[in-house]
């Protein structure tokens, strides 16, 4: 089975390849994805207790960098070394995390990339984040006796059909990691039936509930806050957007501009390479747009009334859901799966979501269940239920406290997480590391 994942990896590595290098997705500092580090690096790394927190994109570099303070907090005298998939979750990485701390591109998962690497670094231990499954990566470290740890578990209603159709094969894998700490019950249930050790599979709940905004990422945003905070308009924040989703509030927005002069719409694209295809899509449909850079180096192109905000820049789109009055979360009009509610919600913001939350369903029904959100079918009900809100202001008040309520009350899984990996350590005697 080894093999034959293997060979389809390789033969899509192949395909993809070319289309990583004409998208610019490789990045500088791409050696480690073939295993190689550098000598600085490898000579700081050596003889350490380093702990290995493996983050796919942005949301969960964030969650890495957090959970990597927690660790500090708790083992004395280790080493963190942090690794993404992603150049958009490598430069949030680069911004926010502990100057301490080791950044780099993670192995692709081929036998020689990852033995080089393992070689190279010399873990203590991996912390994978949500579904990060890579089979030689899982079981060179096991043979190794190198302890693996899942945390923040979860696997999407897409992805789920799929596995359960090679679970004779990602049985296997799962059994190789020592701690499985999943979001929930629904989640323990589907480990549980594509092979994972019963024994190893604990119920920890969803860290990205205990997202809260840091110092690092409001300095980042900090020019853009003041500037929207100094508009005294309506502030419509619309984070996260995914291609169909500028189209259809490009369509709405003057209309509501017409009911309500004093609304500014700000829109947060989740991958910022679509940029020029949304500044080609407002033209289209003759919408003026401003961006971030340009309010920064031009403080006149904020104040142009009748202009969409566009934000142009990484990692400083949670800091300014504090700016905003209204907030729709994107990815979630369109089949994206949605994004986390709880960075809006942290701030008692209103919240506005579409019907595709499928990446953030239990969440998403949390939300609902507790008249903390309102879901939207279409674009008619988007525009409608906007100019409702605006409309009552003690409407948006009670569900942003709602919001920020929920997300307080489900905080707490990072420190539970946490406490299943150290526990596991502690009752299996770990002789490569001290607590």
């Amino acid at each position: 089975m080894f093999f034959l994942y293997n060979l389809i990896f390789f033969i899509y590595a192949i395909v993809a390849f070319p289309i990583f290098l004409l998208k610019g997705k490789l990045g500088r500092g791409s050696s480690s994805r073939f295993g190689r580090i550098s000598e600085e690096a490898k000579e700081k790394l050596s003889g350490q207790n380093v702990w290995w927190l493996h983050a796919v994109s942005v949301g969960e570099m964030v969650l890495a960098i957090r959970f990597a303070d927690r660790l500090r907090g708790r083992i004395q005298g280790i080493k963190i070394l942090i690794t993404t998939t992603t150049q958009a979750g490598f430069e949030v990485g680069q911004k926010i995390k502990n100057e301490d701390d080791f950044l780099m591109f993670f192995p692709i998962d081929f036998p020689f990339a990852v033995k080089r690497f393992v070689r190279n670094v010399s873990p203590s231990a991996l912390v994978l984040f949500e579904t990060e499954l890579w089979p030689n990566l899982i079981n060179e470290l096991s043979k190794r006796f190198i302890p693996i740890f899942l945390i923040n578990g979860r696997i999407s209603d897409r992805a789920f059909p799929r596995y359960r159709r090679i679970n004779f094969f990602l049985g296997k894998v799962l059994q190789k990691i020592q701690i499985l700490s999943v979001q929930d019950e629904r989640m323990r249930t589907r480990f549980l039936e594509l092979g994972a050790d019963p024994k190893a599979v604990v119920v920890g709940g969803n860290m990205k509930y205990d997202w809260e905004p840091s110092f690092s990422q409001d300095q980042l945003a900090a020019p853009a806050k003041r500037v929207l905070k100094s508009l005294n308009d309506f502030i419509f924040m619309c984070g996260s957007t995914h291609e169909g989703e500028e189209e259809i509030l490009f369509r709405l927005y003057p209309s509501l501009k017409a009911k309500f002069p004093s609304l500014r719409m700000v829109i947060a694209p989740r991958h910022l390479t679509r940029l020029p295809a949304i500044y080609k899509t407002a033209e289209r449909f003759q919408v003026s747009l401003r961006s971030v850079s340009e309010w920064a180096e031009n403080r006149s192109a904020a104040s142009d009334k009748n202009s969409i905000l566009l934000i142009d820049r990484v990692g400083i789109l949670a800091s300014l859901y504090e700016a905003a009055d209204l907030v729709f979360v994107g990815g979630s009009l369109v089949a994206a799966g949605g994004h986390n509610l709880v960075e809006p919600a942290i701030y008692a913001k209103p919240i506005l979501f579409g019907a595709h939350m499928h990446n953030f369903s239990e969440m998403a029904e949390d939300f609902k269940r507790a008249r903390a959100a309102v879901s939207v079918q279409n674009e008619q009900a988007l525009g409608d239920e906007i100019e409702k809100l605006i409309q009552e202001p003690n409407r948006l008040k009670a569900l942003g406290e709602c919001a920020q309520a929920i997300a307080r009350r489900h905080q707490g899984a990072s420190e539970r997480s946490l406490n299943h990996v150290l526990s596991f350590l502690d009752a299996n005697e770990r002789s490569f590391v001290k607590v």
